[in-house]
């Protein structure tokens, strides 16, 4: 996520990144952006979230975050959104909310977002309207640093049997695994 699209969109078109949605800011509408494929074929989307009714939380969240400096001159980003796709987004929005405990921040109808570290996000996708299809075999795993991980892992060991959580994992629906470790130095 960034407030520099321009930019960022003629720094990729000048380094020779492939495109695979072009950059092409709407009036009106509640974000811009474009979306570039990095050399593994992965999808690298350049998002620019806009003062809408959708986003009103989501600004205020973004407003607060720190920026993230690259390493090209005068170019940085507010935040990155992991974006995961689902056949029950309902059920994932229960499980964000209900047993991680996490607090939606945008609710774009087919997408929920939510917030995970300052700058981190995880975004819920309904498959029928975003840009991949769910897949049983899933090509990440999430992983979170946690403070106080011994209090963590007790809780954890308590009252997530039911998703097989065993010290630093766990199995979340839709056969999402979700990793954590102790940010202790």
């Amino acid at each position: 996520m960034t407030n520099q699209l321009p930019e960022w969109y003629a720094y990729v078109e000048e380094n020779k990144v492939p495109i695979k949605y072009t950059y092409k800011p709407r009036e009106g509408g509640p974000h811009d952006g474009f979306v570039a494929i990095d050399p593994g074929g992965y999808l690298l989307e350049f998002e620019q979230f806009k003062q809408h009714p959708e986003n009103e939380l989501f600004m205020a969240v973004l407003e607060g975050a720190p920026r993230v400096e690259t390493s090209i001159p005068n170019l940085n980003f507010y935040g990155s959104i992991t974006w995961t796709y689902h056949k029950d987004i309902l059920k994932m929005q229960r499980f964000y909310e209900e047993v991680l405990g996490y607090r939606l921040v945008a609710d774009q109808g087919w997408t929920k977002i939510y917030q995970t570290s300052p700058t981190g996000f995880i975004g819920l996708v309904d498959e029928r309207r975003g840009m991949e299809d769910y897949a049983d075999a899933k090509a990440l795993e999430i992983e979170w640093m946690v403070v106080e991980f011994a209090s963590f892992d007790e809780y954890a060991a308590a009252y997530w049997s039911e998703f097989n959580y065993a010290r630093n994992s766990l199995l979340g629906p839709e056969n999402y695994i979700y990793r954590v470790h102790s940010s202790d130095p």
